[in-house]
């Protein structure tokens, strides 16, 4: 086989990888990045979601991995507005939300 349809297998191989729900120890592996010691040390720490239905067999769903993946994201400051970014939405706070008034309904 030549090495273009080799690398184009692969890109399939990725692809198909992204659609999967559940993942297995290897799939994760390779979906994260992570070396399958380190994601057995974060499994045997509780720190990242799984499940272990027959109780030897771990199994993660990729939805919950892409949660946890993208938590505790880091915050940086625009070089061009000096503020931090992801933050804009609290410039355009309505007044009344400034207030420290309960709002009256009746």
């Amino acid at each position: 086989m030549s090495e273009e349809i080799q690398k184009e297998l692969q890109e399939i191989k990725k692809l198909l990888l992204t659609k999967k729900n559940v993942l297995n120890m290897d799939e994760l592996a390779k979906y994260t990045g992570y070396s399958k010691s380190h994601i057995y040390k974060l499994t045997s720490q509780n720190l990242i979601p799984y499940f272990k239905p027959s109780g030897k067999s771990i199994f993660f769903d990729r939805v919950e991995i892409d949660n946890w993946l993208l938590q505790n994201k880091s915050k940086h400051i625009s070089q061009s507005t000096g503020k931090l970014v992801g933050d804009e939405w609290m410039d355009n706070i309505p007044d009344y939300w400034a207030d420290d008034k309960p709002i009256n309904f009746s």
